[in-house]
Formats: structure tokens, sequence, C-alpha cells
């Protein structure tokens, strides 16, 4: 009995050094994934801000860019005002035309620039006269918009707002004209009266763009690869956009953040409408991707620059990826690890009991034959 009594406590002892071994392994390691962990962190943190702050810059630069863009419309339509009010320009078919030529050939931006006259302003015995330099395939070609349709109706905002408003940047529309998607800078000259010396609305001066012009100005910001661009105007429908049919049919930053659903987008999307400048962290849902969506407003046309970064394209994003999949690898290990230095801790206690059950038999055993 003496034998039984010397064997039975050494089962447990074999099991307590391997144990030890496994809890202080698991240790060791989740130690250092912590501290692989913290620097991981800190390194996503400080790349996402470096690239935060170069994406806010690049959006900045690209504003002032397509604000000095479009601002070479404004002095030519305001130079051509001030002639017509003064009389420098005179009412003459031949020197409004050539005018119109010569500012086509001096500033490619512009898709069309024209001169729209109130009825009778022109000539006591022509109701309307509106001659359009606007480019066509061929080149420049002179189009006359009255004989196209009544210029002077109340749903033709291009001609009526500027005489109520002054000069303005308008909403995208398509021109009857120029068969083509829109957007104008137009500006009221005027006419002196005669009798009472006070000057009236004579017309306006229209120049425009095209959709297709501000999609290529739009490309040459060199955001697509990282992400896209787009433009909206005053009332948040989108002037440029990678999908076209949006702007064909006069689509909203706000629909498309009432689309997504996502809240944060909605408040950015509202911002950007009445002139705030605008960041927030997306997901796509319809493309997995996780964005930056930048708004800058263009202050002198009420309209808004927008720029969508992809994450994945900023540089060192991929690597920092891989790099969070090998530790969420080496932290589901360790789990595993713990989860088994658990069980065999389960198991080193059961035999401990069987242990102890085997002593105090044997003891039993022994006190009963003494």
């Amino acid at each position: 009995m003496t034998a039984k009594q010397d064997n039975a406590p050494s089962v447990g002892g074999t099991e307590r050094p391997l144990y030890r071994k496994l809890l202080w392994g698991c240790a060791l390691v989740s130690a250092a994934l912590l501290v692989w962990a913290g620097t991981y962190i800190h390194r996503r943190d400080a790349r996402l801000q470096e690239a935060r702050t170069d994406a806010e810059a690049r959006v900045r630069q690209a504003n002032l860019d397509m604000e000095a863009s479009l601002n070479r419309l404004v002095p030519v339509n305001l130079r051509i005002s001030e002639d017509l009010t003064s009389g420098k320009l005179p009412a003459n078919p031949d020197a409004i035309e050539a005018r119109l030529r010569e500012v086509k050939q001096e500033v490619p931006e512009i898709f069309g620039v024209g001169v729209a006259y109130v009825p009778y302003g022109f000539r006591d015995d022509l109701r309307l006269y509106a001659p359009l330099f606007v480019d066509r395939e061929a080149g420049s070609d002179l189009v006359q918009i009255e004989d196209k349709y009544d210029y002077t109706d109340q749903d033709r905002p291009w001609y009526q707002l500027p005489l109520k408003r002054g000069p303005i940047w308008q909403e995208p529309h398509y021109g009857i004209a120029s068969q083509s998607f829109l957007a104008n800078f137009t500006t009221p000259f005027f006419t002196t009266d005669a009798a009472t010396g006070e000057k009236r609305p004579n017309g306006v001066v229209f120049t425009s763009m095209s959709i297709d012009q501000f999609d290529r100005l739009i490309h040459s910001l060199g955001l697509y690869e990282t992400g896209y661009g787009f433009l909206v105007s005053g009332k948040g429908a989108f002037v440029a956009h990678p999908n076209a049919e949006w702007v064909k049919e006069n689509h909203t930053i706000l629909e498309w953040a009432n689309q997504t659903g996502d809240t944060a987008l909605k408040d950015l999307a509202e911002g950007t409408v009445v002139g705030k400048r605008g960041f927030v962290s997306h997901h796509d849902s319809s493309t997995g991707k996780y964005q930056w969506v930048f708004t800058e407003p263009i202050v002198s046309t009420g309209w808004a620059l927008g720029m969508v970064f992809d994450k994945e394209n900023i540089a060192g994003w991929k690597s920092l990826q891989q790099e969070r999949l090998a530790l969420q690898i080496a932290v589901l290990v360790t789990v595993v690890g713990w989860v088994a230095v658990f069980m065999l801790l389960q198991q080193n206690r059961r035999q401990r009991r069987r242990e102890d059950v085997q002593t105090g038999t044997a003891t039993q055993e022994v006190a009963a034959a003494g």
C-alpha cells in the first residue's frame, strides 16, 4: 500500500510544468501584441492625419484653380456689358458679331458667348435680336436665338434673372440654341432714357461653359488616381459628376446623401448648399469602399467643388491594412492559446481531484488494514 501512496501524487506533478510554460508563453505573447497594437494604431492615426491634411490641401488648391477658370468668363462678360452700356460697342450687327467672334477666339474656355436685347431694344423695327457664337464640331458658329424661340418668355431664366438681379451664375440647363447642357454667367447692360436720364436694362450678355467642359476641368485636377471630383450649383444640383446622367437629370447632392442613408453625409450636403466647407468619412454601401468626402465653396459663383477620396488608394494604406490583418491573425492565435491554457487548467484540476480521491481511498485502506 505504501507504493500506491508514493505513486499517486506524481500524475499531477508532471502536468503542472507544461501548464506554467503555456501560461507564461501566452502572457508574453499578449504583452507583445499589446505593444504591436499600440504601435500600429499610432502609425495608422498618424498616416490618416497626414493623408487628410494632404487631401485638404489638394481640395483647396483645386478649388482655387476651379475658381480661376470660372472667373475667366466674368471679366469678358462685364467688358461687353460696359461697352454696350457706354456705346463703345454700338448697336450694329457687324460690330456686335465681330466682338463676340473675337471673344471666342481669345478665351477658348468659353463654349458660347452672346447678347440678347430686350424687345425693340436693338432697333425700333426689330422686336428681338440675340446673336450667339457657340462651339460646333467644325468650329465656332453664329446662331440667332430669336430664330429658335422667344427668349423673353418667363420660363427662360438665363434671360429673365439678370434683368432682375444683376450679374449672376445660373443653374445648369439645356440650351436649345446651342443644343448642349450649359451653365451661364449673365450680366445686364443698360441704355439711358433720353427724356429722364435714367438707365434701364436693354438686354443681357451671357457667357457659357458646357457640361463637357466642366467634366474636362474636373478631370484636369488629377483626382482619378485616388477618387473623383464633382461640382454642384448654388441649389445643390450637380454641374459635373462622373455619372453624366446625374447632371442631365438635375440630381442634387441632397438626393445623393438621402439615397445613401448616411446622416453625416446628409449634414455635409445641407451645409454645402448654404456655402459651408464640409468633410465626412463615408462608407459607400454600393461599392463597399470607405471614402473621404470634402466640399469647398467657390465663393465668386455660389457653387461648390466636391472631392471624394477612396481610403484604400491613400499612400501606405494597403501596407497598413496588411499589417492589421497580420495583427488580427496573431490575436486569433493568441486567443486560441489562451483557450488551450484554460482547457489544460480545467483538465489539470480534474486530474488533481482524481488524485485526491485516489489518495483518500488509499489512506482509508491503510487505516482499515492497521
